[in-house]
């Protein structure tokens, strides 16, 4: 019998936030409501305290005085004075000192997902470095068109990085039938998961706690009922994104993954994502 390691504890943090109309999120309302760029923490009984994603953080605003910044700034207006934007907010606002987190695990390369790497000068970044090598390689119009701001990058990230291979995905389907996975800890603990669509790169993460299990789809969607009613995006939402035919099969693949396995998938900006937050 397969005995598989279990985490002691996943929270999730709000990373800041920008407002944008619900109805590019698939949501029937036209209101603005805030998107709020989510993160989590988990412990491994051997690894110790890892992120995923560290939602915005003050770089991002010297990033926002870039030609390219101050244009994804008026596609995704993000309000001034949050608490993000001082050095110290992980520490006094979520409880997390940055010199006690082992990995960053990097979800992709949008600024609300990437914003804070540069305050953690001590841990080790798991990212999928063919991604990374080819959004620094293209011009500044096609980082533009990817939503990848060069300057949020840290000068140690890379020299830190534990690098994953597009070759470390494989298919698992007996746990998650249809996704290429890989079993980053060799445990079962953490799964990283091959989600494309949305961005160049896009990883979701299969998370195993001792009384459930947890698959946090990042940006693969971003309402859950539009997404469990299979609601067609708005031309403008289609457009951001980086393939949406390959965007539309990861969704499908997720919504068999949830009706055969029982599996409530969360997005980082989802609404029904807050009451984890306010939970943990």
């Amino acid at each position: 019998m397969e005995v598989f390691v279990q985490l002691e504890s996943v929270k999730f943090h709000n990373g800041g936030y920008c407002w944008q109309l619900a109805r590019l999120a698939g949501s029937k309302s036209w209101k603005p409501r805030r998107f709020f760029a989510v993160f989590l923490s988990f412990v491994h009984p051997k690894y110790g305290l890892c992120v995923i994603d560290t939602g915005y953080g003050p770089r991002v605003r010297a990033a926002q005085r870039t030609f390219n910044g101050r244009l994804l700034n008026f596609l995704l207006p993000i309000p001034r004075n949050q608490p993000f934007e001082q050095a110290n907010y992980l520490a006094s606002g979520h409880g997390i000192s940055t010199h006690h987190v082992n990995l960053v695990f990097v979800s992709h390369f949008h600024a609300d997902h990437i914003g804070g790497l540069d305050l953690f000068p001590h841990s080790t970044f798991v990212y999928r470095h063919e991604t990374l090598e080819e959004l620094q390689a293209v011009s500044g119009y096609s980082q533009l068109r990817h939503g990848f701001l060069p300057m949020l990058i840290p000068s140690f990230f890379e020299s830190q990085g534990c690098k994953v291979g597009e070759a470390c995905f494989t298919q698992h389907a007996e746990r998650l039938p249809g996704l290429q996975v890989y079993d980053f800890f060799k445990d079962g603990s953490v799964l990283l998961l091959d989600l494309p669509g949305h961005a160049l790169g896009h990883t979701g993460y299969f998370l195993r706690l001792q009384d459930k299990s947890l698959l946090y789809a990042v940006d693969a969607f971003w309402d859950l009922e539009a997404f469990q009613k299979s609601a067609r995006l708005p031309a403008p939402s289609r457009a951001a994104t980086f393939n949406w035919p390959a965007y539309c099969r990861t969704q499908e693949t997720l919504r068999n993954i949830q009706h055969t396995l029982k599996l409530n998938p969360l997005g980082c900006h989802c609404p029904h994502t807050q009451a984890y937050v306010e939970q943990l």
